[in-house]
């Protein structure tokens, strides 16, 4: 299994560094080329496009068994099942993709400025992009990680390369790059209906409108949760903020979510294997399948405290040079925050297993707490006018989450995420409070040797937490015992 992974694992890295390209180097360039304001609105306008990332309702998250069946053993029953949840998803973001361009075009023209076309292109964008990873997801399961993965590190490549020769040699504004995303996600999605022809139940224009029996629009309330939170977490705080900060403020956000969210695709990547690994040992070997599982929440809490201390050692050093100034007295806080939420990253783990699982129902009530606890945090902020308290708030709301899913768990593996997530916010929080109190002058020095100082701390908090969940591991499964069964 190690080698399949390492294998999946390094094509994904490629992905990740563009996605991390894309989020580290565009905004830049950005507020440069177009200042404050228009790149506030920007991210406004593309927050509200992100809606598209829910325009399938979740129902990419249903009928992953009954295609492989299908593809693998020729049930005709699952075949017609699947068929119907295909034809069925294309249709709902058809129409959900309509329903968010009518409803941004009607507030466009209401408003007193200029109605612009770029913004309704963006929308389409965002769902063409939804289009790939949804026809990804279910190929994913039959196997085909590598040429998934290869095709949207492909699209994800061209378009930055587009987009910052855009900006950087001819100042292009927010609709140029509108396009160049448009074109990208064209060919990403007719490069891989092109390449990945199999099976024919998957292809684009297959028909199917007429199987669809109205009993298969029942899942949709569970399956929309998990598309539905994503969207409440990273885009309804922008559009919250927006209402409330500063555009140095917001940016300044923005960029801070963007570094943690390193943290978070690389979660992505290993909640997306180990489930698929989990599926396939939970039916004749459950110690094997629990312990790939635990193995995986433990990486998945490592690399969200790793990126955690490496934001916070830095102390805003890197983040003013990169954004060109930030707030000072506001990006401890807005670190914080992401800090402590990223505590209880391995949901995604556990969410991601439930899912390919078939445990819908179990997912959509966590994540139903999750968004109604988002939606309150989101009223009494906007009713305040408070950013740090809009800031805890928001760190409370992915403490609950965390804890929500955690108490899905029983036995070992429930000992085992709640010792991971006790470290890892004990480990960030404390790192904080000395980053910021204990040995502030350090890491508020500008110089090499208190960056190295800061370097050596952070490290040394990491290595406390290896350490710590190796011991967690240990008393909890049993590394010999382990060792002895595969032998």
């Amino acid at each position: 299994m190690l080698k399949i992974f390492l294998q999946f694992f390094s094509l994904t890295v490629g992905t990740q560094i563009c996605l991390a390209v894309n989020q580290l180097v565009l905004l830049p360039l950005q507020l440069r080329v177009w200042g404050q304001t228009e790149t506030a609105y920007w991210l406004v306008a593309l927050a509200i496009a992100n809606l598209c990332s829910i325009s399938d309702v979740g129902l990419r998250s249903i009928g992953h068994a009954q295609l492989l069946s299908s593809v693998h053993y020729g049930d005709s029953s699952d075949a017609r099942y699947f068929k119907q949840i295909w034809a069925l998803t294309r249709g709902v973001m058809l129409g959900f993709t309509i329903a968010v361009i009518a409803g941004s075009a009607l507030v466009c023209l209401t408003r007193a400025e200029p109605f612009q076309i770029w913004p309704l292109v963006l929308i389409v964008t965002l769902s063409l992009d939804t289009l790939l990873i949804v026809r990804g997801s279910w190929l994913d399961t039959l196997g085909n990680f590598r040429p998934v993965e290869g095709l949207f590190f492909g699209m994800v490549a061209f378009r930055n390369i587009f987009s910052v020769l855009a900006l950087l040699v001819f100042h292009a504004g927010p609709a140029v790059l509108t396009y160049v995303m448009l074109g990208t996600g064209i060919g990403a999605v007719v490069a891989q209906a092109s390449i990945l022809k199999e099976p024919k139940s998957l292809g684009l224009l297959v028909s199917g409108w007429r199987a669809v029996g109205w009993h298969i629009g029942g899942v949709i309330p569970f399956a929309v949760t998990d598309p539905a939170a994503g969207w409440i977490r990273f885009s309804l705080p922008v559009m919250i903020l927006a209402t409330m900060a500063s555009p140095v403020n917001l940016t300044t956000f923005v960029a801070m979510r963007a570094l943690f969210s390193l943290g978070r695709q690389v979660i992505a990547q290993l909640s997306r294997f180990a489930s698929i690994r989990y599926a396939e040992q939970i039916s004749h070997d459950t110690d094997q399948a629990e312990a790939v599982m635990g193995g995986f929440i433990l990486l998945a809490t490592l690399a969200a405290s790793a990126v955690a201390c490496a934001i916070i050692g830095d102390h805003g050093r890197l983040l003013a040079l990169w954004l060109n100034g930030v707030d000072p007295a506001l990006e401890p806080w807005i670190a914080l925050s992401f800090a402590v939420g990223a505590a209880g990253n391995s949901f995604q783990v556990i969410s991601a297993t439930q899912m390919r699982t078939g445990q819908i129902v179990r997912v959509a009530l966590c994540q139903y707490i999750y968004i109604a606890a988002s939606l309150v945090a989101a009223a009494i902020g906007y009713w305040c006018r408070s950013v740090l308290l809009y800031l805890a708030l928001l760190a409370a709301q992915e403490v609950l989450i965390g804890i929500v899913f955690m108490s899905c768990l029983r036995g070992r593996l429930l000992w085992l995420n709640a010792g991971a997530f006790l470290v890892a916010l004990s480990a960030t929080v404390l790192f904080w409070l000395a980053a910021n109190f204990g040995l502030g002058e350090i890491f508020r020095e500008r110089t090499f040797a208190a960056a190295l100082d800061c370097t050596v701390l952070g490290g040394t908090c990491i290595l406390v937490v290896i350490l710590a969940y190796v011991g967690i591991y240990d008393v909890v499964f049993g590394l010999p015992r382990l060792r002895h069964r595969r032998l």
